[in-house]
């Protein structure tokens, strides 16, 4: 009987900087990481005043090429305020770096004319995209599990609003 699972498990880092370690990727014979080179600056942008917006540097440290996929976070328990998600946008929302390249991706806020004074908070979340596999060659008759970890970062795009 010929059986293949992949099982696939992103990682989102919820802290900006914070990979997971690499005990994970060695513990299994069939493993791979992608994107683990990810590097984003700043790890915070925040939105004060008339400022409406903002960059961010994506950079590939890793050794192949990667693309990277650029999309809204779910808030954690630690932001404060409300969600401005529908406040924030940004582009491109999807990057292919070469190693050692980096690409801007521009923020902009659009605060509502009614917005109540106070702390608003959306999160941005920059992922590598897994490429595909490819397929195994020799027949077999065991089960094979492919383990891919996804690397993320996710930062906080904090509106504070004082009028």
């Amino acid at each position: 009987m010929k059986s293949a699972l992949t099982l696939m498990i992103f990682l989102l880092a919820i802290q900006p900087g914070f990979l997971y370690p690499s005990f994970l990727s060695s513990a299994l014979a069939d493993t791979r990481g992608v994107g683990k080179g990810i590097l984003v600056a700043p790890v915070k942008l925040e939105f004060e005043g008339r400022t409406r917006s903002g960059t961010f540097k994506i950079m590939n440290r890793d050794s192949v090429p990667v693309d990277y996929r650029v999309e809204f976070a779910p808030l954690i328990e630690k932001d404060k305020g409300g969600d401005a998600k529908d406040w924030v946008r940004f582009s491109p929302r999807r990057v292919s770096l070469r190693p050692g390249e980096h690409q801007t991706v521009r923020v902009v806020v659009r605060k509502p004319l009614d917005l109540v004074p106070g702390e608003y908070t959306a999160r941005i979340l920059v992922q590598a995209i897994p490429r595909p596999r490819e397929k195994a060659t020799e027949p077999t008759d065991k089960i094979q599990v492919n383990l891919d970890i996804v690397y993320g970062i996710s930062i906080p795009v904090i509106i504070k609003h004082n009028p």
